[in-house]
């Protein structure tokens, strides 16, 4: 607050009725308190005096006419009012009111020249309460929104990429593609990654490439669905084509549907069944089925090899528990568990491979149900035991190999210092492993590890590690 220069210059003339009045009306409330912290007298600078929350205040104790933890607020109030250092504070402070939320008020005290008494101006401050809480309540509903947007979008991906019928989402003037899933690029013959960004027309025969432009001409100015048929590159097969609008993002973009003739002979379902069946057969985690009684029923070739074992043949009607666990304990668990619950994520057990030592695996495992019959399914993962993980980092790190080595720093090394090498040796003793285990391929790595790129090169930088930058892999 900065006061006047010269107050009795500028005051001289009012009156102490022209004084009160205009202290009155400047605020919305204004209290006159004496030496004992009890309130005297009250002004209101508004008709209706603060809904009457004030009516009998006069002759009660400033401390006793708000909540408990305001008390403390109105004390140093009156402490700053009753020193010479100049210094006032507002400070919030909240009434109690009957059946309804605090009245919230902002107060200044001063004190009131030579007399006993204390002047305490406060505004009302229910207009700005209730602006927050309307804030909040708006936010609170944007979150929402956000959340229930983030839902649909999920069920739109995951929809897009599991369903059987090939869509492509691209751009109507260029042709060029935006969005495939997986069924689209098993249509036209590539991957998924490779086909984002180019053009449709590119991937078309020369004599189809004039009926596609029609297409989506008719269908930018139409706003309808049209067909066509086309043929791709390299390919005699047609691929029938449906184009919509399609919005996103206050963008107009085309939905395109392609059936190709060679594959809608042998039915979507088909074409789904045979696009699981190849990731199953080519994931690097061993995968295996079996009936409800835990005879092996299909095993792809990972988990032949897990077992080392020739074919799968081998393994079909065999118990798995003879692969899988310490005999009578885990396969228990884990039936029980799926009987419970219906899954099961890593659990740690072992695969008793045909010749050597058993193999540790995490192992995750669903209840399913297949042509009216219960079926269990297994995900197996080679994992590393923390006791080997423990025996790596001692054979390549130069951390202290004992507790007494460790306890030999503490006094000539201050223990935050100790704790940052520490922390900076396992971290990159981390990035040297995922860059071993990666090949060398930073992008893979930094994936690994749960870093950006920029954050891994950052980091390799730091630890020497980062050598020639044109040597980058990505």
């Amino acid at each position: 607050m900065i006061p006047f220069k010269s107050t009795q210059d500028a005051l001289r003339e009012l009156s102490h009725d022209s004084i009160a009045q205009l202290i009155g009306a400047s605020h919305d409330i204004t209290l006159l308190v004496n030496d004992e912290g009890i309130i005297v007298d009250i002004a209101f600078g508004a008709d209706r005096p603060l809904d009457r929350v004030a009516d009998g205040w006069i002759g009660k104790a400033w401390v006793e006419t708000v909540t408990d933890e305001s008390r403390g607020k109105i004390e140093r109030l009156l402490e700053d009012a009753a020193t010479d250092t100049g210094v006032r504070r507002w400070r919030q402070v909240n009434h109690p009111v009957d059946d309804r939320a605090d009245l919230p008020i902002l107060y200044l005290a001063v004190r009131a020249g030579d007399s006993d008494l204390t002047l305490a101006i406060g505004k009302d401050l229910r207009a700005i309460s209730e602006m927050q809480q309307q804030l909040l309540e708006m936010q609170q509903s944007i979150e929402s929104e956000y959340a229930r947007l983030q839902q649909a979008e999920s069920r739109y991906r995951l929809l897009f990429q599991t369903t059987a019928e090939a869509i492509v989402i691209a751009e109507p003037g260029t042709g060029r593609i935006v969005e495939v899933n997986p069924a689209a690029a098993l249509v036209l013959g590539d991957k998924q990654t490779r086909l984002i960004g180019r053009n449709l027309h590119k991937l078309l025969a020369d004599g189809s490439r004039d009926a596609l432009n029609d297409m989506l001409t008719k269908v930018s100015a139409t706003g309808k669905q049209h067909r066509a048929t086309a043929t791709l590159a390299g390919r005699e097969a047609d691929v029938k084509i449906a184009a919509v609008p399609l919005l996103r993002e206050s963008t107009r973009l085309l939905m395109l549907r392609l059936t190709d003739e060679g594959v809608a002979s042998e039915g979507n379902r088909d074409v789904h069944e045979r696009l699981l069946l190849a990731l199953a057969e080519d994931t690097p985690d061993a995968l295996v089925i079996t009936d409800a009684a835990g005879q092996i029923q299909s095993a792809n070739s990972a988990f032949t090899d897990l077992c080392q074992v020739a074919s799968e043949a081998q393994l079909r009607e065999q118990p798995l528990d003879q692969w899988i666990g310490r005999p009578g304990v885990d396969i228990n668990v884990i039936r029980k568990n799926l009987q419970q619950h219906g899954s099961l994520r890593q659990f740690s057990t072992v695969v008793n491979v045909e010749y050597g030592q058993p193999v540790d695996v995490d192992l995750s495992a669903v209840a399913f149900e297949a042509q009216g019959e219960a079926r269990y399914g297994f995900v197996l993962r080679q994992s590393l035991r923390p006791v080997e993980a423990a025996k790596r980092i001692e054979a390549e790190s130069s951390l202290p190999r004992s507790v007494e080595q460790m306890t030999e720093l503490v006094g000539r090394v201050p223990l935050k210092e100790l704790i940052r090498e520490t922390t900076d040796i396992l971290e990159r003793l981390c990035i040297e492993a995922a860059l071993r285990t990666t090949g060398g391929n930073r992008a893979s790595a930094a994936e690994m590890l749960g870093l950006s790129r920029q954050s891994l090169y950052v980091k390799l930088r730091r630890y020497g590690l980062a050598g020639d930058d044109s040597d980058k892999k990505s």
